[in-house]
């Protein structure tokens, strides 16, 4: 359920209006384009060395346990 906020105005003369304060949603949605219009995606990247791709990492460290204790520390 949305809640609509009240603000009550009034002057000097006795008048007075109450005013419904509404959100208004976007309507149009924004997607970011490349040249081709094909929507942007992000990606994540880490950067390694041949010391530290995955394959030189399994081969110093044959079991996957020895593998994360080496990585965490």
């Amino acid at each position: 359920m949305v809640r609509f906020r009240r603000i009550r105005l009034a002057d000097h003369r006795g008048r007075d209006a109450t005013v419904l304060l509404v959100p208004v949603g976007e309507s149009i949605k924004r997607r970011y384009q490349d040249m081709d219009g094909r929507p942007v995606r992000s990606v994540r990247r880490m950067r390694g060395t041949r010391e530290t791709c995955a394959d030189a990492l399994l081969g110093r460290y044959p079991d996957p346990d020895d593998l994360a204790r080496s990585l965490i520390d």
